[in-house]
């Protein structure tokens, strides 16, 4: 049986893992609040207590697995990155000691700058602390890691036409946007494991970019709330271009328009 270490079993992580138990995987999670530990185990995903910021113990089995996803958000409002990067150098220095060979990192669209433009994964990028946290493990020799940009991340408990509802001078109106729903995140993560597509960067959102005004006013309306207003900025933005995986692993997202209609009717 293989085995599957998630680091970080939230709202991705749990049903990530819960989807990788039902393909046969061995699933080890883990979360930074031991209260949240009968919950994985609910689940029939082996529970641990793992904290990025503090060192790793060498007596601790969570990282005893083959396969280890990062599903850890990355937290940028602070200090932009820095402190994630870091704990990324330090966890990609901390594999050698252990099983793990192979690696997926969910990183995220939001390195691309607003360049008004199509972006793909050959765009040239500044250092950003995040871009440098996925060097670490593109270029380790001790595992094989594929990199996951999603855009932003919608689904149950994540419906869009909360994220604006009833606010105003809502800036960007006509930027497009880049979103993915969580069904697709899971989808693209179990094909790259069973497609072996290691060494690998990619983009990961939905094919429709309609507008922040276009999709949030339908949004906040499909969901029976206030819709927001806009401020009239100038564009920017970026259209993400996801040619690269759909071509590499033969994924079909699910249109988005589809996605906030199955989200507005299950609630």
């Amino acid at each position: 049986m293989h085995s599957v270490s998630i680091l970080g079993c939230g709202w991705l992580g749990l049903p990530l893992g819960v989807a990788l138990k039902k393909l046969g995987f061995l699933v080890k999670g883990s979360t930074t609040h031991e209260e949240k530990l009968p919950l994985l185990h609910q689940h029939g995903i082996e529970p641990h207590v793992f904290d990025l910021s503090v060192p790793y113990e060498s007596g601790s089995h969570f990282l005893d697995s083959e396969i280890l996803i990062i599903a850890v958000p990355p937290k940028t409002r602070l200090d932009g990155g820095e402190q994630y990067k870091r704990q990324i150098h330090h966890l990609a220095a901390t594999l050698k000691e252990t099983p793990i060979r192979k690696v997926i990192l969910i990183s995220t669209t939001a390195v691309y700058p607003n360049t008004n433009s199509i972006v793909t994964e050959e765009q040239a990028l500044p250092e950003h602390p995040l871009v440098v946290a996925e060097r670490y493990l593109m270029e380790s020799q001790d595992v094989k890691t594929a990199v996951l940009r999603f855009g932003g991340l919608i689904g149950p408990g994540r419906h869009p036409g909360r994220f604006f509802a009833g606010k105003t001078e809502v800036d960007l109106p006509d930027a497009p946007v880049n979103l993915i729903s969580r069904n697709d995140c899971i989808h693209v993560i179990t094909s790259i494991i069973d497609r072996n597509a290691w060494h690998e960067l990619f983009n990961a959102c939905a094919d429709e970019h309609p507008s922040r005004r276009e999709f949030y006013i339908e949004a906040a309306q499909l969901a029976g709330l206030e819709a927001p207003t806009f401020t009239n900025d100038r564009l920017r933005g970026k259209i993400i271009n996801c040619d690269k995986i759909k071509a590499r692993l033969g994924i079909t997202f699910t249109n988005l328009h589809d996605t906030l209609r199955q989200l507005t009717a299950s609630e």
